[in-house]
């Protein structure tokens, strides 16, 4: 019988006293058994061993979603926080049509992955930043970062914009993100009587329905197109902050050109400079009439 060197053996090293023990436990012949033999045997036996630590070990295996749902597709099931009562039920076709439905729920929620249920009843708020980076930092620089900073309960986090498992791509009109839909959620916190509204000092009111009137506003509702500028266009995605006297040509200019067309090749540094009639040194529309309900286009004389 051809004898086999102990590097053979699936490339794990079997020491001499370990081959007489295996010969003595678990070989019938063990007189004579071979290396080849004792490598044959403990290959079936590393293998299996891997089977069943696969099988049985959650933390390789990892939580399914249906293991989350069993508990969580439950309506009634809900926590208090705050003295308020919290739904903790998700719906199963939750994640179906999400950009994250191939993802597990532990991926984000990481203190989930558990090997006993249940979960630690009070995990951290999943952190959005850990894979989008680089749109968290934009968001905690801009105004609505400020106001998370310092514990602003009207601050909007991801979530409030973005939902939390029913997100879907932009470019589904069902999306709260999706171009037509942008007013009104920005309008959420922003219009007329919402809390942002009376609870700070904001130099425009009525702004969904002025913006709904206006060029932009007719533009995107009444003809359908989603080319024109809405509110993230002029004010940024998640670094959002209101556009200073300095930013306004570059803001506009994205849009209409730098300088506009028909305008003097000068270096502007505001569109109040120009149209001064239209707009005062803090940014802020004076004669809504010439801009925001478009009865005069300010880049045409």
């Amino acid at each position: 019988m051809a004898q086999y060197s102990l590097n053979q053996c699936l490339e794990v090293k079997i020491t001499e006293n370990y081959m007489k023990l295996f010969r003595t436990k678990y070989l019938l012949f063990t007189q004579f058994a071979s290396k080849k033999d004792v490598c044959n045997l403990y290959n079936k036996q590393v293998i299996l061993f891997l089977l069943l630590i696969v099988i049985f070990n959650p933390i390789l295996l990892g939580q399914t979603n249906d293991d989350c749902l069993s508990c969580h597709n439950d309506p009634e099931l809900s926590k208090m926080r705050g003295g308020k009562k919290i739904s903790l039920y998700v719906r199963p076709d939750a994640l179906n049509k999400s950009v994250h439905s191939t993802l597990e729920c532990t991926f984000c929620h990481s203190e989930a992955a558990v090997t006993d249920f249940p979960h630690p009843e009070n995990m951290t708020p999943v952190n959005c930043g850990d894979c989008h980076d680089g749109a968290m930092t934009d968001f905690m620089e801009g105004i609505h970062g400020a106001a998370l900073k310092r514990n602003d309960h009207n601050a909007p986090t991801c979530k409030e914009c973005h939902g939390s498992h029913q997100i879907i791509t932009p470019k589904d009109p069902k999306s709260r993100t999706y171009k037509m839909n942008i007013p009104v959620l920005c309008g959420q916190c922003h219009r007329e009587g919402a809390p942002v509204s009376r609870g700070y000092n904001v130099s425009q009111h009525n702004i969904l329905e002025n913006y709904s009137q206006g060029t932009h506003g007719i533009g995107l509702y009444e003809k359908g197109l989603t080319v024109t500028a809405t509110c993230n266009d002029c004010h940024g995605n998640h670094g959002a902050a209101p556009p200073g006297i300095q930013s306004l040509s570059a803001v506009c200019g994205s849009c209409h050109g730098l300088p506009p067309t028909g305008h003097i090749a000068a270096t502007l540094t505001g569109c109040g400079i120009c149209h001064g009639s239209v707009v005062d040194t803090e940014g802020n529309i004076i004669d809504k009439t010439k801009h925001i309900n478009g009865q005069v286009n300010v880049f045409e004389d």
